[in-house]
């Protein structure tokens, strides 16, 4: 059956097309093959997007009263065959929401066609360049209320009222950037922001410092505390949430630091991804690896609210206290994403998976009326652009209609609506990073490649090439040590980390990480050509490889990403794949050049563990957590970057089994950009910071 010529009653979700008219579903113009129940299910909850519809409406609109059947085992079965018709997930679902012992919800964003954009005026300021509002798509998402979709339908089935403006009436506009100006001027690169109307507060070079809203001189506030990190201000402005310690611990104690003075007292016991006040400023909401949890000011009487999808950060509530939306990584699609979980649930949700890239929280305005948030790319350690989501109206909710503030060259996050809501602050980044090589002689550090921003490199065996990622678009070159001969070899939309040359130099092994794909190895020539993938029947994540000796095999890990990380070798010629014994739960394998041994870390990278293929044992050693081991060309040495020591480099002689200092980088502005290599001659690389960033405030027109 063939929809019908002129056909107005449709709807679009993701991929698919529901025909009202035929009772037709279509996924990307082909004709699906359901029918009868699940077409039924499907269609009601349509009618009610966002909207629990119970079990018991569902029994009553699929079988009439005296019908004689297993309700509950019928209706799971139906709603599994619309799963399985829209490829949908009840563990992760996209559209079908299940609210267990109480029915469904359809969570997905709808799209009615052929709608009339939103009208937009004047140029944005280009001082910096920010663009026209840019509409993604207009949907109306999943919502508590279903006025939206009712008055299209309404108005359809009167024919009074086109589908167009009926749509224009359920959409009503949105803010856009009218104006902006940059608050302070020292361009150092900074972290978080919050702020209570008057003062702005952010994280800077370890400490926190303060500006005023209006901009001016910033000044240090004085914790005493070390790698501090902003979570959260209270709602009365008079105590800031914050971390403080070992930067790269997964966990992190939690401190509340009083106003104006900055004296801090630590949270109890408590140690989180994240924290976030309460609008009641009386309880304290916070994430670990394992759940999200609700603590009153002076640490007592936890309790857990939620299971979550993943290691969850950057916490927010809502206005009225009876949500939270945090960052996580919607594995499905491998994506960090925006998740909500209502405070009487124990599930959380997935808003705006209509946006194909990675997203970060923002914030609500006071009137819960406005949700600002930012996509992200996290490879890159760099924020994108400025979104708002219209979360309610004068009819009152209508879901998550997001529609794109911004759009680069500068890259805005941490966004701030002003209590006002006429206002926005955001930390605005222009990204750069520069290769640094330390002089041992000298114990100074010198330019790398001078005047080529980049993020990680490696040279080849013979001392003579260097393979490195520019920064920030992740794509893989290749030139002489005195950086003639260039040459790009992979473009977008590959994202590129952890390249090794071959020992032969004829090949670059690299991890392909760009958003939304999983994470795939990949090898290509040192003289161009196409990138090969070594695995490409291999479902699972893949990164980090590593040469053997003879250039026949690569040892490999699997990405954080997966449930369960080990070490696997994969021989090119056969591509068979094996695993490293006792190498459960290890990531980060380095093979040292003469394939004698593997170096790698815990879960926890609190060791350096060395697997001896001679004895086939592994061994621990160091007090970490370590990141970013690299072997030295005899294969005696391994060096290393040590969090627990101030961030130093470090390295383990291999004979003598004993660590030896390095270099310090604790005044070094890394950013999140850091990576350590060797050079040829084995001088520590890593990577400094050059990004330049500042406070902005962004001039809003609302509607």
């Amino acid at each position: 059956m063939s929809a019908r010529p002129g056909s107005k009653r449709q709807i679009h979700f993701g991929e698919f097309q529901l025909d009202l008219d035929t009772a037709e579903l279509r996924n990307n113009g082909a004709m699906s093959s359901l029918v009868g129940q699940p077409l039924q299910i499907l269609t009601v909850l349509l009618e009610r997007p966002g909207e629990l519809v119970t079990r018991e409406e569902l029994k009553k609109k699929l079988w009439p009263d005296d019908t004689f059947v297993d309700f509950d085992q019928s209706l799971n079965k139906a709603v599994n065959r619309l799963r399985e018709a829209l490829k949908d997930s009840a563990e992760h679902p996209r559209f079908i929401e299940t609210l267990p012992r109480r029915g469904y919800r359809f969570i997905g964003s709808l799209a009615i066609p052929h709608a009339t954009p939103v009208e937009t005026e004047g140029d944005s300021p280009a001082s910096v360049a920010l663009p026209e509002p840019n509409v993604r798509k207009e949907t109306i998402a999943g919502s508590k209320s279903s006025w939206v979709f009712k008055l299209a339908l309404a108005g359809l089935i009167l024919g009074g009222i086109s589908v167009g403006i009926a749509f224009r009436l359920a959409r009503p506009a949105s803010p856009r950037v009218v104006g902006a100006a940059r608050l302070t001027n020292d361009g150092w690169r900074k972290f978080a922001l919050v702020g209570d109307g008057v003062r702005l507060y952010f994280s800077e070079r370890g400490t926190i410092f303060q500006s005023s809203v209006d901009g001016g001189e910033t000044t240090e506030v004085a914790t005493g505390l070390s790698e501090v990190d902003i979570y959260d201000i209270s709602p009365h402005g008079s105590e800031l949430l914050v971390s403080a310690g070992v930067q790269g611990s997964p966990t992190r104690p939690v401190w509340i630091v009083s106003l104006p003075g900055g004296s801090p007292h630590q949270l109890g016991e408590i140690k989180a991804i994240w924290a976030s006040w309460a609008p009641d400023g009386e309880q304290i909401a916070y994430a670990t690896n394992n759940g999200l949890y609700l603590v009153r000011r002076d640490g007592t009487a936890i309790r857990k609210l939620a299971d979550m999808p993943g290691a969850s950060w950057k916490l927010q509530f809502s206005p009225d206290g009876t949500r939270i939306r945090f960052d996580a990584l919607d594995k499905r699609r491998n994506l960090p994403s925006i998740w909500e979980v209502a405070m009487d649930d124990t599930h959380a949700r997935l808003l705006f998976p209509e946006i194909d890239q990675p997203l970060h929280t923002g914030a609500w305005t006071k009137d819960g009326k406005y949700f600002f948030f930012n996509s992200h790319q996290p490879e890159k350690d760099r924020d994108e652009d400025l979104w708002v989501s219209l979360e309610s109206s004068t009819f009152g909710r209508v879901g998550h209609f997001a529609v794109r503030l911004t759009s680069g060259p500068m890259s805005f996050g941490y966004v701030l609506p002003s209590p006002d809501g006429k206002q926005l602050y955001a930390l605005g980044t222009q990204s750069r990073a520069e290769l640094m090589r330390y002089d041992t002689r000298s114990k100074q550090f010198v330019p790398y490649l001078s005047g080529t921003s980049a993020s990680a490199a490696d040279t080849s065996r013979d001392g003579q090439w260097v393979a490195y990622v520019s920064y920030p678009d992740l794509t893989l070159w290749r030139c002489k040590l005195d950086g003639t001969q260039r040459m790009q070899l992979t473009s977008a939309p590959m994202q590129v980390v952890t390249p090794q040359w071959s020992p032969d130099g004829t090949r670059i092994a690299f991890t392909d990480v760009a958003p939304g794909k999983t994470s795939k190895i990949y090898v290509i020539g040192s003289t161009g050509g196409k990138p090969e993938e070594i695995m490409p029947d291999d479902g699972l994540a893949e990164i980090d490889p590593s040469w053997s000796p003879d250039g026949n095999s690569i040892v490999f890990g699997r990405s954080i990403a997966e449930a369960q990380r080990k070490i696997q070798r994969i021989d090119l010629k056969t591509h068979t794949i094996s695993t490293l014994p006792g190498s459960e739960g290890l990531f980060s394998p380095r093979l040292s050049p003469d394939g004698h041994y593997v170096a790698a870390f815990p879960a926890d990278a609190s060791k350096l563990m060395l697997y001896d293929f001679r004895t086939n044992q592994w061994k621990p050693s160091g007090s970490g957590p370590f990141q970013f081991n690299t072997w030295s060309r005899d294969s005696k040495r391994i060096y290393l970057l040590n969090k627990n020591a101030g961030n130093e480099i470090v390295r383990f002689d291999v004979v003598r089994q004993r660590f030896e200092s390095v270099v310090s980088l604790q005044h070094i502005e890394q950013g999140g950009r850091e990576w350590v290599g060797l050079a040829e001659d084995e001088s520590p690389l890593l990577v400094f910071d050059k990004s330049v960033s500042d406070v902005y405030r962004l001039d809003l027109k609302i509607p």
